[in-house]
């Protein structure tokens, strides 16, 4: 059995949320019949087994009665708050529609609550700020302030050359789907007791903008690198690396109209781009989790379609479609203990009119 299944029952034994009165051999039975869950292990869960094993002066009661309390006290624990933040719940396999191979057999089933709380521990300690970082694009505008233009290739005023430019540069409007990934992940951080102040940032933003905040500020960082200056410096640091080893990077990073996938070299080794069908478009959204300064934690959501930024925050802040994620055979392991360092790579299906309730296949994942 793994240590953490082995942990995670001496956890819910030990609770005092865990009503038994025999909590000793609770354990000593939740581990066997963890340790023999398999089907070819059907004889060692029979109830005469059982009794034999763990009841060898005579029980008065039957096994299905001490199971069904057993499964009960589960019941219990799981629904309170203590409860909901597991990563896992344990389950016994039993009733009279069961296979008798598989009864008495132990599930540990994931908990979309737990995983959603394990997946943003760092950023729910009270104790950090966290600020939602989001781009401003730039605009230009005639001097009537009538007609506003958008030119994907120009981010910066450097990038505006005509000298006898009538128009001028502005940034007067936010991408509507970063803006609303923002309020996305401030209403759930506030909602879990966590100060989050919102921050625009432009195209030529550095981490230089971040001087007079505290050093141990945890960030969330949204939208794409036309808009987001602290998102492209973000992505492009090293990792820190160990003694004697060669500077490592993220292999996985937006550009103007991609993602792509580096090698050690910083060679692109592939390329992910949007997909547009007849009424949808699939786009590539980055999520990054990284180290920042002292005890603080960075998270990227890094996409040039605002909308499917908003729906990574989606997925990001429901339990149920983070527990389908989490679901991938991928992720294994990654419940028990949450890398420091990892990249998720998502298309996401943006369709008509914008909307953004369509389908999201992951694509890839890496972790350190």
């Amino acid at each position: 059995m793994e240590e953490w299944k082995s942990e995670l029952i001496a956890t819910v034994v030990s609770s005092d949320a865990f009503p038994s009165d025999n909590k000793e051999l609770d354990q000593r039975v939740l581990e066997y019949l963890a340790e023999h869950s398999l089907r070819e292990q059907r004889g060692d869960r029979t109830e005469r087994h059982l009794a034999e094993k763990f009841f060898p002066i005579g029980y008065g009661g039957k096994i299905a009665m001490y199971i069904s309390r057993l499964d009960e006290h589960l019941g219990r624990y799981f629904a309170t708050n203590e409860g909901r933040r597991q990563t896992h719940r344990i389950e016994i396999i039993r009733g009279r529609q069961i296979d008798p191979a598989d009864r008495y057999a132990i599930c540990f089933v994931l908990n979309g609550q737990g995983l959603l709380h394990t997946f943003w521990q760092a950023f729910i300690d009270r104790r950090v700020r966290t600020l939602v970082a989001y781009g401003v694009p730039l605009f230009l505008r005639n001097a009537e302030q009538t007609v506003f233009k958008r030119n994907a290739t120009v981010n910066v005023p450097a990038d505006v050359k005509a000298p006898d430019l009538s128009e001028e540069i502005c940034w007067s409007f936010v991408k509507h789907g970063d803006l609303l990934a923002a309020f996305e992940l401030t209403r759930w951080l506030t909602a879990q007791g966590v100060v989050a102040d919102l921050g625009a940032f432009k195209a030529d933003s550095g981490l230089q903008a971040f001087a007079n905040l505290p050093a141990d500020l945890n960030v969330i960082v949204l939208g794409s690198i036309r808009a987001n200056g602290i998102l492209d410096e973000y992505q492009q640091l090293e990792l820190r690396s160990v003694r004697d080893i060669a500077p490592r990077h993220l292999p996985f990073r937006l550009r103007l109209f991609d993602v792509v996938r580096v090698d050690a070299e910083q060679r692109v080794v592939a390329t992910f781009g949007e997909e547009r069908h007849r009424g949808t478009s699939r786009v590539p959204v980055v999520i990054t989790r990284r180290r920042g300064a002292n005890r603080s934690f960075i998270t990227l959501i890094a996409s040039n379609h605002g909308r499917a930024v908003f729906r990574a925050a989606q997925l990001l802040t429901r339990d149920a479609e983070l527990q389908d994620m989490f679901s991938d055979d991928r992720f294994r392991g990654w419940a028990a203990k949450m890398p420091e360092t990892f990249q998720l790579l998502l298309y996401v299906t943006v369709l008509a009119r914008e909307d953004v309730g369509g389908p999201w296949v992951l694509e890839d994942v890496w972790s350190e």
